[in-house]
């Protein structure tokens, strides 16, 4: 086992204690503040049940059944890992690419239809990106992540985005975490990074970052690897706006 993969093994099951929420004294390092890196689904946008509405009707008009406490344990998991699964378990029945084709059609869909930002995210971000240069680091595919930034007014916040597509490696891998930083030209050890799964916590850590972990779809317990853990982004992006010296209002 090589020393990268024993860091991100490290990150993920970083042992028991058992983390609670920031509280307003938490203080993120001075030197993190040169370039803020954000998940995409459950950090900027609540998708993750909007992923699973897309997966159920997909799956509902292949005649797959699926439970919803299935549905509930594939958040966080890249859709072409799911794509692949489904294939294996329903050999003979559809290909990966035809399960990963029809759940982006209807995720596509659906995305376009609602505007999913968290509220009042949108000001926050622009606040932050007059101070610092901000980029996506998202397991979701490029079209989606453009589609979801266009839609909500915010795609001019971000100087970089780093999707499914643009990495051979996948979080817990730190190569997303690591081509945000690049492509902001920020040392990774001077950024914080935000995101709400094990997985991406790990590969923000795993990538030198300062890690927040945002509890919207897992419970604290299950980002413990992460150097602080907030409720929500907004209380994460508060924080931040408060240690900056940059007004709320």
């Amino acid at each position: 086992m090589d020393e990268l993969q024993k860091g991100i093994n490290a990150a993920l099951h970083p042992g028991n204690s058992t983390p609670g929420f920031s509280h307003s004294g938490s203080v993120i390092p001075e030197d993190a503040f040169r370039g803020i890196v954000f998940d995409l689904d459950g950090v900027l946008f609540d998708t993750e049940p909007l992923h699973r509405e897309a997966w159920n009707n997909a799956l509902e008009e292949m005649g797959i059944p699926i439970s919803q406490e299935e549905l509930m344990s594939w958040t966080g998991v890249p859709c072409q890992q799911l794509s692949l699964e489904l294939e294996n378990r329903w050999e003979g029945r559809y290909t990966r690419d035809e399960y990963y084709r029809l759940k982006e059609k209807h995720f596509f869909s659906i995305i376009n239809s609602r505007n999913s930002l968290f509220d009042g995210l949108a000001d926050m971000l622009e606040k932050l990106s007059s101070r610092y240069p901000l980029a996506v680091a998202t397991s979701n595919v490029r079209i989606n992540t453009e589609s979801l930034l266009r839609n909500s007014g915010i795609d001019g916040f971000f100087k970089a985005l780093v999707c499914y597509d643009d990495v051979e490696k996948h979080k817990p891998h730190p190569e997303a975490y690591l081509k945000a930083a690049s492509l902001i030209a920020v040392d990774p050890g001077n950024c914080i990074a935000l995101d709400d799964s094990p997985a991406g916590c790990s590969s923000a850590l795993c990538a030198g970052m300062h890690t927040l972990g945002i509890a919207s779809s897992f419970p604290p317990t299950e980002l413990k690897m992460a150097d602080v853990i907030y409720p929500d982004t907004r209380e994460a992006c508060r924080r931040i706006l408060e240690q900056s010296g940059i007004s709320l209002h």
